[in-house]
């Protein structure tokens, strides 16, 4: 492919791509990327290496109030420390209203910067936030995790990690079409990411949501007060994966399978 046609594909791919990553049906060939703070303003590495975590993961409620607002944070951190204006009103409505409360209740969010990779062209897109999908009996999140926190193949270190190769059957919540995520390896060989990609890396936190109750009643009683609060059933975009439906591959399996991978030599 010449030059200019793979410039105008690599544009065309991002246009279409959205402000996050998400996991297409079929292959997709993804790589996590550093934390902001472990590159040098010119996209180097500094000279420890990685030595933050490039996984961001926090509270949030999806589908929230008329408007079915997404991405709304909550104030209760992983380990249960904070308080949620939300989290409060859900449960006072839990009795009368509970599907509609369930609807609202309190997910695990799991994100990363990743950069999509062109098998074609050997590009890399810009990197943006992937939000992986927590759902399901061993979600995809926690497949990621696996590979990220290896120590047999290092998937974060631009000069020498590794490519992920997710693949996704399904687009719907249950039955024939279910959304599953079957696959989740690494590649044989290490890819360079371009420093021009690095450059492009925008801090997690300031990208992710941060708790504001004022923004969490505004969302519950239909007044979102952006764009992003506003991108729920009505709007049709979501930025984050696609929920997934119950697992059939036993979890035992998959930890076998991540044990041999740290100890294989």
């Amino acid at each position: 492919m010449s030059d200019w046609r793979k410039a105008a594909k690599q544009r065309l791919d991002e246009q279409m791509q959205g402000k996050t990553i998400k996991v297409q049906v079929g292959d997709n060939c993804l790589r996590v990327m550093p934390d902001k703070k472990d590159l040098n303003d010119d996209g180097t590495l500094k000279g420890k290496g990685i030595e933050h975590s490039p996984i961001r993961e926090f509270g949030t409620h999806r589908d929230v109030g008329p408007d079915k607002a997404f991405n709304i944070r909550c104030g209760i951190d992983t380990e249960g420390k904070g308080k949620c204006w939300l989290c409060k009103k859900i449960a006072s409505i839990a009795a009368t209203k509970p599907a509609y409360a369930e609807r609202m209740a309190r997910q695990n969010a799991y994100v990363v910067n990743a950069s999509r990779y062109d098998i074609d062209t050997k590009t890399f897109s810009m990197p943006k936030p992937w939000y992986i999908s927590t759902s399901g009996r061993l979600p995809l999140s926690a497949r990621v995790g696996q590979k990220i926190v290896s120590v047999r193949k290092d998937y974060v270190n631009p000069d020498k990690g590794y490519n992920l190769n997710v693949s996704r059957v399904g687009t719907g919540w249950k039955g024939k079409d279910a959304t599953r995520y079957p696959d989740v390896e690494g590649d044989e060989t290490p890819t360079k990411v371009p420093l021009k990609v690095r450059v492009a890396i925008k801090d997690l936190d300031e990208i992710i949501p941060q708790y504001d109750e004022e923004r969490q009643k505004k969302a519950y009683f239909g007044t979102p007060d952006d764009e992003e609060d506003n991108r729920g059933a009505r709007g049709k975009k979501k930025d984050y994966d696609e929920p997934e439906a119950e697992e059939t591959e036993e979890p035992e399996e998959v930890e076998e399978e991540a044990e041999a991978e740290e100890t294989e030599e």
